[in-house]
């Protein structure tokens, strides 16, 4: 299942060390308890034909709360890392080969805009109506002289009644104004985060097929927020990805029938791979 959640990238979520051949590092659960899998190092001792003894070692994702909680946990204990990795690696190379293929700064740039402009358009009336409000109470200042000397036809007490209506309308307006503008510089504000995260996307598209095994660990950890795995490999995705054009055209939902299966659609190739590892 591919989840569209917006969620901003933290800084500190790039690995603390890059040393070990895992691509998941603390991002990486148990799809039946929850718990976090940590790493861990299997060995194995054999003998060939022609006596030699050879030492094996191999790393797997370890559900600890499983290995101390027999029974508890209903899935297995442990994940073969080249099997899991392998997966999630071809999800993170669909993926941003996605976004290089069919970017959607066009899109961004139209939806921002409108926003934008629709926001603008909102803080503008609301400056009409506040500049009309203040010519309507110089209006009643005016006319409130008249009563003092005696020259209004306008009754006291109505006169009093509307300056303090006009007076609440203007003070109603000010701060809708004053709302208004902090919208008008959010929308800005996330109009350029949004250029900067998509700008970091697209980075990460060209680099990821070609730069070291370290600099994958660290484009995974900030890509992905979680990793949960079920029996048969069987994986639930969440995405570090912090504006919604980009998750409704790219990270799009499963389809129904795979949804009913528990199904990664987009691994029915990967997947296929992950069985000969």
């Amino acid at each position: 299942m591919l989840q569209d959640r917006a969620r901003p990238r933290k800084k500190s979520e790039v690995p603390l060390t890059t040393r070990g051949q895992s691509l998941l590092v603390r991002n990486v659960f148990c799809g039946h308890c929850g718990r976090r899998l940590t790493l861990t190092t299997c060995g194995q001792r054999y003998k060939k034909k022609d006596g030699t003894v050879v030492n094996k070692s191999y790393a797997r994702y370890l559900c600890s709360y499983n290995t101390q909680h027999p029974g508890e946990c209903s899935g297995p204990a442990s994940y073969g890392t080249t099997k899991l990795d392998g997966l999630v690696d071809q999800v993170i190379r669909l993926q941003l080969e996605r976004i290089q293929t069919a970017p959607p700064q066009d899109l961004l740039r139209e939806q921002q805009g409108r926003e934008v402009e629709i926001a603008k358009a909102k803080l503008n009336l609301l400056n009409i109506q506040y500049q009309q409000k203040q010519r309507d109470y110089r209006d009643l200042q005016a006319e409130t002289l008249k009563v003092i000397r005696g020259v209004s036809r306008l009754n006291v007490d109505l006169l009093n009644s509307v300056v303090e209506e006009t007076t609440a309308q203007l003070a109603e307006l000010e701060q809708q104004i004053s709302d208004a503008e902090k919208e008008l510089q959010e929308l800005v504000s996330s109009a350029e985060q949004v250029r900067q995260d998509y700008a970091q996307l697209v980075n990460w598209a060209t680099l990821y097929d070609n730069c070291s095994f370290e600099a994958k660990k660290m484009i995974a950890a900030q890509f992905i927020k979680a990793v949960h795995v079920k029996q048969g490999y069987e994986l639930d995705i969440e995405f570090n990805v912090s504006f919604p054009e980009f998750q409704k055209l790219y990270l799009e939902p499963e389809k129904e029938g795979d949804k009913k299966r528990g199904r990664l659609p987009l691994l029915a190739l990967a997947e296929t791979a992950g069985q000969a590892v």
